[in-house]
């Protein structure tokens, strides 16, 4: 499944913990395609965990948005490798 280029948003930052904030902002030194990838995995994540707490989830928003955050990750562990051979 080719995503295309990955868009992140402005406020990605916003709803993310402390902690979150600082593990991504640590990890700017490594390859930029892993870095934007390991973003919009954890802003996956982030927005499932939001979904699943609301009040009537959308199970079907849900569904696509961990359909998306597997794809994320596949293509991480796809790159990962040849990031790691060209650096």
């Amino acid at each position: 499944m080719n995503l295309g280029p990955v868009l992140i948003q402005r406020d990605f930052f916003i709803g993310q913990s402390l902690g979150q904030r600082l593990a991504i902002e640590r990890s700017a030194n490594m390859n930029p395609v892993l870095y934007r990838l390991k973003l919009v995995h954890t802003r996956l994540e982030t927005e499932i965990r939001r979904e699943l707490k609301a009040r009537f989830p959308d199970q079907g928003r849900v569904k696509r948005l961990k359909k998306l955050k597997l794809a994320i990750k596949d293509q991480l562990c796809r790159t990962a490798p040849r990031a790691l051979r060209a650096g």
